[in-house]
């Protein structure tokens, strides 16, 4: 979800429950011995800027809940596009409704082909995989998962989207 050195996370409800506040860290050392940025959030979300492009970050978060922590999750990484990169996370071109449902969407692609997708849960494990016949108008079914929270990265002829999923 880079773009041009900004990146936003979704760093989810990890260990506590509920969760009242995170604490997310990121660094160029996998170790976080040096060079670490703390950021105190009290949504699922938070924004680093001025990130270095080209550039490998590691990163982990804790929940809080009042004076209560948990441990640190467990450490993931991600590199930054570089500098003349084009690809960009943007769900301009896509729509996906009724958002939320209880389990039937239609995804339409307003100017280019629907490619293909993948469903992923709140860690980031991909759940579900199609490929779609360069369409623009696709259905997605989620009847039989569970009631929640779900991304979805969306591959389009004009680059790849992602979308949050609210299944009621």
């Amino acid at each position: 979800m880079a773009i041009q050195g900004k990146h936003r996370f979704w760093v989810c409800k990890y260990q506590l429950t509920p969760a009242t506040g995170y604490r997310v860290e990121i660094s160029k050392d996998k170790t976080f011995n040096t060079g670490v940025v703390m950021k105190d959030a009290t949504t699922a979300f938070a924004t680093f800027s001025h990130l270095v492009a080209g550039t490998t970050y590691y990163w982990h978060v804790m929940t809080k809940n009042g004076a209560i922590e948990s441990p640190w999750s467990e450490t993931w990484s991600f590199t930054t596009k570089a500098q003349n990169s084009t690809e960009v996370f943007n769900s301009g071109s896509i729509n996906v409704y009724p958002n939320p449902s209880s389990g039937k969407y239609q995804i339409t692609c307003s100017d280019g082909l629907l490619l293909s997708f993948h469903l992923l849960d709140i860690n980031g494990r991909i759940l579900q995989t199609a490929v779609f016949a360069g369409t623009q108008l696709a259905e997605l079914d989620l009847i039989s998962f569970p009631v929640g929270l779900y991304f979805l990265r969306i591959e389009t002829s004009r680059g790849p989207s992602l979308m949050k999923l609210m299944r009621e």
